[in-house]
């Protein structure tokens, strides 16, 4: 992980300022396709170059478009997505960076919406979009809650509303005063997050509440079989943010997210061990309370992990 420095944004922004949009992608041919499509769409003047990064799978030859020039790069890094992702910031040369997961789409107007959020607020340098989330062929709109996230408010809550595939980033911020993604997240979980409580440190994060991004859920983009990367993942994020050791009530979320991973596991006296702590932080933690549930087998976590999935949210 590389760790934010001193340094100087680049405002003010010229008018149109010059995009990178981050794709990483790895043996999914068609829906990269359909995810590049949508951004050679974009009805945004200024110039979007797109940074397809290969991780973990041999690259392929991509359709040449003038208005949107496409560079291909391997994988240069750790692989997984935080590598991939940060290969294609490091050969971005833009005044902004965008992220776009491989199976999933923008709305038109999104660049074109968070660019002018940006402009307004030069004492800013993140701006998200809502999502449409598209499950089991449900359509679920999800917009952000909120026009501005601070740090204070973003510690105890993910914010799901948020998703990565609608990230834009002043690439001099990102690099230089928030630091690139985090490398040594356990399975490349909740580098996400991980990146959102940075960016707050530096500025609030600004949303564009409309849903601008289609977010595709299907198998593979779940960690359902991963709870131990889970457990491993939320444990590093409690230890790597000093918030959370200064007031421990912010990371009960963490520890109820800990707690429902081991009922999924099966391990119960760890399930209620950590759930019973959450809830010492925060008596109202969902997750830890259908944790401690689960942990006398009074409900099935699968089921509740797959009714929060048709609800357009995690568990």
């Amino acid at each position: 992980m590389t760790a934010p420095q001193t340094g100087t944004r680049t405002w003010p922004l010229p008018a149109l300022p010059t995009v990178a949009v981050v794709v990483c992608t790895r043996d999914r041919r068609e829906l990269l396709h359909r995810a590049l499509n949508a951004i050679a769409k974009q009805d945004y003047e200024g110039s979007i170059e797109l940074v397809v990064v290969f991780d973990q799978s041999e690259r392929f030859d991509l359709p040449a478009d003038d208005n949107r020039p496409v560079k291909i790069l391997d994988n240069q890094r750790k692989p997984g997505l935080a590598g991939a992702r940060n290969t294609g910031i490091e050969a971005a040369d833009t005044d902004l960076v965008a992220f776009c997961d491989d199976d999933d789409e923008w709305h038109p107007s999104k660049i074109s919406a968070q660019v002018d959020a940006l402009q307004q607020r030069p004492d800013c340098c993140f701006v998200a979009t809502g999502m449409v989330v598209h499950y089991e062929g449900r359509q679920l709109r999800r917009p952000v809650p909120y026009e501005e996230v601070t740090l204070l408010e973003l510690l105890p809550n993910r914010i799901a509303e948020i998703h990565p595939s609608s990230f834009l980033f002043e690439r001099t911020a990102l690099k230089h005063r928030i630091g690139l993604v985090n490398e040594d997240l356990p399975g490349a979980y909740g580098e996400d997050y991980d990146l959102m409580l940075r960016a707050a440190r530096v500025a609030p994060l600004l949303c564009v509440r409309e849903p601008l991004v289609d977010v595709y859920w299907h198998q593979s983009s779940f960690f359902a079989s991963k709870w131990e990367v889970i457990v491993d993942a939320h444990s590093y994020l409690l230890e790597a943010h000093p918030e959370y050791r200064r007031q421990p009530r912010f990371g009960a979320w963490h520890e109820g997210k800990i707690a429902f991973a081991y009922a999924a596991l099966g391990k119960h006296k760890d399930a209620r061990r950590w759930a019973v702590r959450a809830l010492k932080h925060q008596p109202t933690q969902k997750q830890a309370l259908v944790a401690l549930a689960a942990s006398f087998r009074l409900i099935n976590p699968t089921w509740v992990q797959k009714l929060a999935q048709r609800t357009g949210r995690g568990v």
